[in-house]
């Protein structure tokens, strides 16, 4: 979970899963997670020029007061660069920083090292798919925490800036959400040298249980929950709407995980340890 500002005032807390790995404090989830993070990094240059414009016509002596006022709003500028970034993330409810993360958007996979890991306090970790056999009509189920929201606001006082949350959201209900493995989904190697390969289940992944782990009915991990897919049903029933007839498309939504041979290979590749199951 995390919790950003925008330059037009605009604060999000938005809420992912995650697995977590070992006793170094290490946490497994989706890329996409940390695309916030990333968006501030890279929003950092263009606010740095945007300021400088700004003190640059403030402080010019030839300008008066309106026509100060008319050049700085010609400035362009993006209302959604990210000004203000925080990471929150909640172990066992412990909340920890983050100090290292390791990202590949292709895999839509990611890992992160939590600052200060206090193992005793969380001292099961779980087992990870060792084989990469995937049986269609396996059981499994997905973890993660939709229905749940976070109200929170900016605060700036004198030199000290913070999120407050409105809602008290804690403790965040965990929903979990029952299906079969449906197929195995291949998009070849990427450019470094990964077999992209994810999981399909019968049911989707609800929004906030991306980074999720997708297990079976041992509690070993077969998957980390990616993406939802929307699949046509190529039929279009007839229905009446404001007494108008109206075709609706009909559509089946699948949830898409990333598959243990590459996660598997990205743990390895990084030399993250992790419990592997015996089968």
């Amino acid at each position: 979970m995390c919790s950003f500002r925008t330059i037009d005032g605009k604060v999000e807390s938005p809420i992912g899963a995650c697995v977590l790995l070992n006793d170094k404090g290490w946490i497994i989830t989706a890329a996409h997670i940390f695309n916030p993070r990333l968006k501030h990094l890279q929003d950092t240059g263009s606010l740095e020029a945007y300021n400088s414009e700004i003190n640059k016509i403030n402080s010019d002596i030839s300008l008066n007061a309106n026509q100060k006022i008319r050049k700085i709003s010609r400035i362009k500028k993006d209302g959604n660069w990210i000004t203000d970034f925080s990471d929150v993330p909640f172990i066992d409810k412990n909340q920890y920083a983050i100090e290292r993360i390791i990202s590949n958007s292709k895999l839509d996979l990611a890992v992160a090292k939590l600052k200060d890991f206090r193992p005793q306090r969380s001292p099961e970790y779980p087992g990870f798919k060792k084989s990469g056999e995937i049986f269609p009509g396996k059981s499994v189920c997905k973890l993660g925490f939709p229905f749940n929201s976070i109200d929170s606001e900016f605060i700036q006082k004198d030199d000290k800036k913070f999120f407050k949350f409105l809602n008290n959201p804690f403790p965040m209900a965990i929903f979990p959400m029952d299906g079969i493995i449906t197929r195995n989904l291949e998009f070849g190697k990427t450019k470094d040298g990964f077999d992209n390969l994810f999981i399909e289940t019968s049911s989707p992944g609800l929004r906030r249980q991306s980074g999720g782990p997708i297990f079976d009915t041992n509690g070993i991990v077969w998957g980390i929950q990616s993406r939802t897919s929307h699949l046509s049903l190529d039929f279009s029933p007839k229905i009446k709407r404001n007494g108008k007839e109206i075709e609706e498309n009909q559509f089946i939504n699948l949830g898409i995980g990333v598959h243990p041979v590459t996660i598997n290979q990205f743990l390895e590749r990084n030399k993250i340890e992790d419990r592997i199951a015996d089968y």
